[in-house]
């Protein structure tokens, strides 16, 4: 199962619905201040141009509009006419509220200016659903009425949405109406202009343009102003406020208060959802529903928390009923898709992904989402297409780069890997996916440190991630860093105590140490924990075979053949075990049959030629070590082989070349120095042969091989004594 943890997209907010979620058109009938500041938003948008400034923002704020009607693709904006002189150079920037996402950027082109009154009518393109404000009757303003100005502010101090209550100061100023900001703190700023003036309804009755004075009351151009003036061709389309009834969107027979208390309670259960007080949203959540039981949005957001508590029945049905309610909600299929892909249902949930991105084709997590369903099925071409379709939708979104990384890894393309995770981090520094997957690349490549280095910081951005501890632990067990390995192997075991492949690594850095009997310990446990899994026994195996434990070896070796009849280092450990023995002609077998399943085993053929060495078939046994030297050139114990095949066969130049080959890769190995020696001794070098001798004495005291300690010994006598 895909774990949720691993999944971003579960925060996502929801699509933006077709209709207006609510159109109020009752002056005397407010709504609450959540209500408003929601609607707000969804009409104020920002109006940038393209910055040229080094090192800055790519745009440069240059006030707000408000959307006042649309036609088809085309929407129309009202703004402050003295944002701009140029009739050219300016965008519409819409943010989104989706995590990673930055938002819909499109030009501006000016329909009318009106500079007398300090207006202007702008228009951009989009397919994207987006609310239209609702014009109201600023003939009903009076002193002290309250108002809501709305815009985005460009100063460095005051970043983001601004939603400032005042109150009216002169609801008739000429054309023009001036307000009060009545919340210490809050006030109108630069870059607000050309931002709305609500009523309490959330009816648009004035733009604003500034300040009446430096400090002094907020100055906005009345909706009626501009009402005497527009042209036909935004005069059609415009939303006009009712005096008579205010409709709600998809809620038959719920009244105007209801929807704002419904709408109150859906904005406050986000607020706990983002706080992780999942059983407060829960509980928000179920009172939206029940006073606006038509609300698809309130079904998605609550089949979204169950989800994050475990309760999976009870997120389908939510996810469920909103896409019955509102078959267009694209954001409903979305989370139905996450759900089937952390299910491990993957057809069912590239399906609903297929669905969203037909409903919403912009919506650059969807295809992250599909991608990684297409990557867990082996897909790999179609998941790289999903990931770069949303890298395209959006150059910023980490997620995909991660995401789009794994499928090169998978496919060996590990440079191109690479560059997606280092742009992933570029973007998310926090990205804990991206490091692991890239320490994965560093491994592979050999670059031990480097992979460390990702793998610590892994586990500084979660210290309880097993995965990091396991992935770590592998590169220390590589460098020989033993004690530093089983750290992480036991942190990882705290961790996650069934995880079987822990105790597996930890048994084989106990055993490297001559930790027998804690080796035993952990591959029996890896056994309890995972009976099908091949490599506990084999390792368990290995373990035996040191201790001179061969019929319990043997045991576990052929279960674990029997487990993966396939994995050709059982068979190899098997015919070790069986040439130990003098059991040649099973030994044969198992090496042959593991050479056969990896012909690129360095291992098997070495073990091969030792059998044939002892049979006297000198000529393959020369073989099958010249094919292990040619697959692994460092490869000292086939080097060690064919010297004393060369011996024996009186090459005493070739024997020699090849023992200094073994001793310049291993300084350490008394074997080596002791059969060099014995060859010296046969080519009357006693000199050369004396000082070999007293090496490997030397090297067998200090590792405690007495017996072969006292034979270095018996030939330093016989040369000296003769």
């Amino acid at each position: 199962m895909v774990s949720c943890d691993k999944i971003p997209f579960l925060n996502k907010q929801p699509s933006q619905p077709e209709q207006p979620t609510f159109i109020a058109t009752k002056s005397g009938t407010p709504l609450n201040p959540f209500a408003l500041q929601r609607l707000a938003k969804q009409t104020v948008v920002e109006i940038v141009s393209e910055s040229y400034l080094t090192g800055g923002n790519k745009y440069e704020p240059k006030g707000s509009g408000v959307i006042i009607g649309r036609k088809d693709s085309t929407y129309y904006v009202l703004t402050a006419n003295h944002i701009s002189d140029f009739d050219d150079g300016l965008s519409v920037f819409i943010r989104s509220e989706k995590p990673g996402e930055a938002g819909e950027v499109q030009p501006l082109k000016f329909i009318k200016r009106y500079p007398r009154e300090d207006l202007a009518v702008v228009a951009f393109a989009s397919l994207t659903d987006y609310e239209v404000a609702v014009v109201g009757e600023a003939s009903q303003l009076d002193d002290n009425n309250q108002v809501y100005v709305a815009g985005w502010p460009g100063s460095e101090n005051r970043q983001g949405f601004q939603f400032t209550p005042a109150r009216v100061t002169n609801p008739r100023a000429g054309d023009n109406l001036n307000y009060q900001p009545t919340e210490p703190g809050e006030d109108v700023y630069k870059g607000m202009s050309g931002g709305a003036v609500l009523n309490e309804a959330g009816q648009l009755v004035g733009i604003h343009v500034g300040l009446t004075r430096v400090g002094g009351d907020g100055d906005g151009v009345l909706i009626s102003t501009f009402l005497r003036m527009v042209s036909p061709e935004v005069d059609e389309v415009l939303v006009m406020g009712n005096t008579e009834s205010q409709t709600v969107a998809n809620a038959d027979n719920v009244t105007p208060s209801q929807t704002e208390d419904a709408e109150s309670y859906y904005d406050r259960a986000g607020e706990h959802r983002e706080r992780g007080e999942y059983g407060q949203a829960i509980a928000d959540l179920n009172q939206a529903i029940q006073l606006n039981p038509k609300d698809a949005d309130a079904y998605t957001r609550r089949g979204t928390v169950y989800f994050l508590q475990g309760e999976y029945e009870k997120a389908l049905a939510d996810l469920n009923q909103a896409i019955q309610l509102n078959p267009k909600n694209a954001d409903a299929y979305g989370k139905r898709g996450l759900f089937y892909l952390i299910q491990d249902e993957y057809e069912k949930a590239i399906t609903d992904f297929n669905q969203a991105i037909q409903l919403n084709p912009k919506d650059a997590d969807i295809y992250s989402q599909r991608g990684v369903a297409y990557r867990v099925q082996g897909k790999y071409e179609k998941a790289l297409a999903d990931y770069s379709q949303a890298i395209q939708l959006n150059p910023k979104d980490a997620v995909a780069y991660t995401g789009r990384g794994r499928v090169y890894f998978i496919q060996d393309e590990n440079e191109k890997a690479l560059a997606d995770f280092n742009q992933a981090i570029q973007l998310n520094p926090k990205n804990f996916d991206a490091y692991i997957n890239r320490g994965g690349v560093y491994l592979i490549q050999d670059k031990y440190e480097k992979a460390l280095a990702d793998y610590s910081q892994a586990i500084r951005l979660n210290p309880k991630d097993a995965d990091a501890h396991y992935k770590r632990g592998s590169v220390y067990l590589i460098q020989d860093e033993y004690e530093k390995a089983i750290a992480d192997y036991s942190e990882a075991i705290q961790l996650n105590p069934k995880d079987a492949s822990s105790y597996i690594k930890r048994g084989t850095a106990y055993g490297i140490q001559g930790k027998y009997e804690k080796a035993l310990a952990d591959y029996s446990e890896a056994i309890r924990l995972n009976p099908k899994d091949a490599d506990s026994y084999n390792g368990r195996g290995l373990t035996y075979r040191i201790q001179g434990k061969y019929e319990k070896a043997l045991a576990d070796y052929s279960e674990a053949i029997r487990l993966n009849p396939k994995d050709a280092d059982s068979y190899n450990g098997r015919g070790l075990t069986y040439r130990i023995q003098g059991k040649y002609e099973k030994a044969f077998a198992d090496y042959s049959e593991a050479i056969r399943l990896n012909p690129k085993d360095a291992d098997s053929y070495n073990g091969r030629g030792r059998v044939y060495l002892i049979q006297d078939e000198n000529e393959k046994a020369l073989a099958d070590f010249n094919q292990a030297i040619r697959l692994n050139p460092k490869y000292v114990n086939a080097y060690t082989r064919r010297g004393a095949l060369y011996f024996i066969d009186d090459e005493y130049e070739k024997a020699i070349a090849d023992f200094n080959q073994a001793i310049q890769l291993d300084p350490k190995l008394a074997s080596a120095y002791f059969l060099r020696g014995m060859t010296y001794k046969a080519n009357r070098n006693i000199e050369k042969a004396i000082s070999d001798f007293e090496k490997a004495a030397n090297l067998h005291k200090q590792q405690g091989d007495q017996e072969k300690y006292q034979d270095s010994l018996d030939k330093l006598e016989e040369l000296r004594g003769n």
